[in-house]
């Protein structure tokens, strides 16, 4: 007898597919809007379905995030913080992760978090207050005798302007490696990472998913058909400078038979929409560190940080200068993007044909252009034995 095996296909994101593809595309490729602020505009697009069979799809917006290497991040739901262990913990070990949100005028806002060990997997819900108030402050989590990993929630403080510190308590209660922790709110607030112990913290504080509404969040499309879309964006009237999401447009589920296993797919695409409150742009960035990698091939690595309010277009060049102060060596820069608050990490490569560098003392004298005043430089000296 034959076993047949369902394996859950991560879910494959596709964007920006050209139109000789058999697929579902979404027109345009990306929204980059501005708008007033205070004020309500609507948008479109179209969603077109250019495969042989109908389709059943759901559309939703959401948030997204860019990692310093470049690299697209999908995976934060909305209005939520994440937390990423990448590290092994012991039984008995303990630690703590302490945040900041700012209620504003709210008096009370709902949250709930989950936590999940990926080595063995286990899975479990934050203890502790389900709501953030001035009542609950000091109230502690009761401790559960959870299989692998327990995690508490505590209110430590909520001051007169309404930002709430926050504390999670993390107990181990058996060896596992790599943790993931998750918190969520019921509105959209500004996270702030005060402890993040050596976790990497994730929040997208510029989002504007809630300002979106979109005319149908389900359409069934015949092979060959297109449908229009509104986008309404209700812009708020402290807004300053550019936020971000995507709207996503989701299949359901499809089995196919692959080497002997059931494979379950879905297919998603999407479109990014940034919108610009208008006239208050600020363009501003930084050079923090630049690093020499390897030295045959030169290899060069600047980090770069929007210390705007928009996202940034930034074009470059690298110049090796000897002790005399002559250019010995121009390296070219790639195009990048980096969204406002964020950094990248850029590697600049010597492409050359040009003999190896001798051995002497130089400076990496690195130059980022965003549309600003002034280029922003950074440089280190190294040496080359």
């Amino acid at each position: 007898m034959t076993t047949t095996k369902t394996v859950i296909a991560a879910l494959c994101m596709i964007l920006g597919l050209s139109s000789s593809v058999l697929a579902v595309r979404v027109l345009p490729a990306s929204h980059d809007l501005e708008q007033q602020p205070g004020t309500t505009e609507t948008y479109g697009l179209t969603v077109l379905n250019d495969t042989d069979a109908a389709e059943e799809l759901t559309l939703y917006v959401g948030d997204w995030q860019r990692f310093e290497n470049g690299e697209n991040d999908y995976g934060i739901p909305l209005n939520t913080a994440r937390w990423i262990f990448e590290r092994a913990f012991t039984a008995g070990e303990t630690t703590e992760l302490v945040y900041a949100i700012h209620l504003a005028d709210l008096d009370t806002i709902d949250i709930d978090g989950t936590s999940k060990a990926l080595t063995p997997e286990a899975s479990s819900i934050t203890a502790g207050t389900m709501s953030i108030h001035r009542g609950a402050v000091g109230d502690p989590p009761t401790a559960s005798n959870a299989p692998v990993v327990w995690v508490g929630r505590t209110i430590d403080s909520i001051n007169e302007d309404g930002l709430a510190v926050v504390r999670l308590e993390i107990r181990c209660n058996a060896d596992f490696e790599g943790l993931i922790i998750y918190e969520t709110t019921s509105e959209r607030v500004d996270f702030t990472s005060i402890d993040s112990g050596d976790a990497r913290f994730d929040a997208i504080n510029r989002s504007n998913a809630a300002w979106i509404t979109l005319s149908h969040d389900r359409l069934v499309l015949q092979p060959d058909e297109s449908r229009d879309v509104t986008v309404t964006v209700d812009m708020p009237e402290d807004a300053v400078g550019t936020y971000w999401a995507m709207i996503f447009v989701v299949s359901q589920p499809q089995v196919s038979d692959q080497g002997g296993m059931r494979v379950l797919s879905i297919y998603r695409t999407g479109i990014k929409v940034y919108v610009t409150a208008f006239g208050s742009d600020v363009l501003a960035g930084q050079v923090i560190d630049v690093q020499v990698g390897e030295t045959t091939p030169l290899v060069l690595y600047a980090l770069f940080e929007n210390t705007g309010n928009v996202e940034l277009i930034v074009t470059g060049d690298a110049q090796i200068v000897d002790r005399t102060g002559e250019v010995v060596r121009n390296l070219a820069v790639e195009e990048f993007k980096v969204l406002p608050g964020a950094k990248r990490i850029v590697t600049i490569t010597d492409q050359s044909d040009a003999a190896a560098l001798p051995a002497e003392i130089y400076q990496a004298v690195v130059s980022f252009d965003y549309g600003g005043d002034n280029p922003v430089v950074g440089v280190r000296g190294f040496r080359i034995r």
